[in-house]
């Protein structure tokens, strides 16, 4: 499976630096129907495209996403084993804890959620000016 990634790859390469090479031969190119592509404009220094900055909402949204989203595994985690506890305990008094922190820790594991969703809409509302 590698081998075959490997060579995909290298594939891929090889066509890349195929057509970077063909638009680097080519002299100037000037074709002036519906496909209308002017070298010199895109040489020219004041078409640069415009970056993206990382401004205090896009940080903190990514913060909360990722905070949020090491919650929601925590406690997917903390349910999965107070579940698995539940289904081998035959001792009724400590299914019923164990089916409570379940129930618990899945509920924290939706407000994580909750979160990583607010994060992503602040995320996304960064990217509005």
């Amino acid at each position: 499976m590698n081998a075959i990634k490997t060579i995909l790859v290298l594939l891929l390469v090889l066509v890349s630096l195929s057509h970077a090479q063909m638009w680097k031969n080519e002299s100037t190119l000037k074709i002036d129907t519906l496909k209308i592509a002017y070298k010199e404009i895109l040489k020219n220094e004041t078409y640069q495209a415009e970056k993206l900055s990382w401004n205090k909402k896009r940080i903190i949204g990514t913060a909360l996403m990722v905070s949020f989203g090491a919650l929601a595994y925590y406690y997917h985690e903390k349910a999965n084993d107070n579940y698995s506890k539940y289904l081998e305990s035959g001792h009724i008094p400590s299914m019923k804890n164990y089916f409570k922190n379940t129930q618990k820790f899945d509920r924290y594991k939706g407000y994580a959620f909750i979160g990583i969703e607010i994060g992503f809409a602040l995320n996304v509302w960064s990217f509005y000016k």
